[in-house]
């Protein structure tokens, strides 16, 4: 019999960590990130668990999937740890049992006991879907964050999957409206601001959705210049030079970014910051320089209570405008209903479900 434990992420936004226990003693574990609003942001790992995990899957490298992973190191696990060769680029985690996963599209990966199937799921640079095939019989689907419709990054629809369990992204559990539909709104709100003189400020995800609000707004927004901060310009550099965005974008991306690159913030209408929330005092003093210059923020991601970010949403400086990065409710069910998972777990909000297939 297999066992699945939910270290976390369930009924949250972050911590996200699943462990599969076989009867034969092997341990899986996919993803150990944190949640950096918590006071203790760990999973719910002991270090007998973590001794006993023969592999870690890392689904991509933001910090929710990922933070946790020198904890772990810290408890005692001595496993594996698998990923695309972009997550372990971007981690930098020093380590020596790292195995790295094909990327090419559902690609199937054998290990002792088990297959991995993976898949890339639109959600940033190396971004990967799970499908697990026991020798046993029994199979485990684990989406990872998942976009359907990306704008630059690559995605596998998984379909026809038989799964005794899956676990699927449902992060935007109360938002309606699709992918295009919300793109549209941003580029149409920054255009009605510029129309109205006034400056956009965009503190963004930079290896994510950084890259493809970047090409979303040169293309929406012509003959407004765009400025990126230094993070964005060192994460967006090492994206082009890697293997894990769509090839019609990687061809205009790399037409125009060299000229987005020299722009100067004294005469930016989009001003693109590296930072979510906001985090960094130089971004602070920044945004508050340019506040007093009729600017206005635009936020795309979660708010972070005690954030920077969060006292401009309170002090009315800015606003937010949900970017497509992870599923909705309506793109889980299309998963769930695409597939035949006998039990599936939405994860990745604050809602505790479980749907039968």
């Amino acid at each position: 019999m297999t066992e699945l434990e939910l270290k976390g992420g369930y009924g949250e936004h972050g911590r996200s960590c699943f462990l599969l226990k076989q009867e034969n003693g092997r341990s899986l574990m996919f993803d150990c990130g944190i949640l950096d609003t918590d006071a203790l942001p760990y999973p719910n790992i002991t270090p007998d668990e973590a001794r006993q995990i023969n592999y870690l899957f890392l689904s991509h490298a933001h910090k929710d999937h990922t933070g946790a992973v020198p904890y772990l190191l810290q408890l005692g696990f001595q496993g594996v740890i698998a990923a695309s060769p972009e997550t372990i680029r971007h981690i930098g985690l020093r380590y020596d049992k790292i195995r790295e996963l094909d990327i090419s599209p559902q690609s199937g990966t054998d290990f002792e006991g088990f297959q991995v199937i993976t898949g890339s799921s639109g959600h940033c640079p190396g971004s990967l879907w799970f499908y697990v095939c026991f020798e046993s019989g029994y199979k485990f689907f684990y989406s990872g964050d998942f976009q359907p419709d990306p704008l630059v990054y690559p995605v596998d629809l998984p379909k026809d999957l038989h799964a005794d369990v899956a676990i699927l992204d449902m992060a935007h559990d109360t938002i309606l409206d699709t992918a295009p539909l919300l793109r549209n709104r941003l580029s149409g709100k920054v255009r009605e601001y510029l129309a109205r003189g006034k400056r956009i400020i965009l503190p963004v995800q930079a290896f994510g959705r950084g890259v493809e609000i970047l090409y979303l707004l040169y293309k929406t927004c012509a003959g407004h210049k765009i400025w990126l901060d230094q993070n964005m310009k060192v994460i967006t550099d090492r994206i082009l030079t890697g293997s894990s965005v769509k090839e019609d974008r990687r061809r205009e991306l790399t037409d125009f970014y060299p000229a987005v690159k020299q722009n100067s913030i004294d005469n930016a209408d989009i001003v693109i910051i590296g930072d979510t929330h906001l985090e960094r005092p130089e971004n602070q003093a920044l945004v508050r320089a340019l506040l007093e210059k009729d600017a206005v923020i635009i936020g795309t991601g979660r708010r972070k209570d005690g954030s920077f970010m969060a006292s401009m949403y309170d002090e009315g400086q800015a606003i937010r405008l949900p970017f497509p990065h992870h599923s909705s409710r309506k793109d889980a069910r299309f998963l769930s209903e695409s597939n035949c998972f006998q039990t599936v777990l939405p994860f990745h909000s604050n809602v505790k479900e479980v749907w039968n297939g």
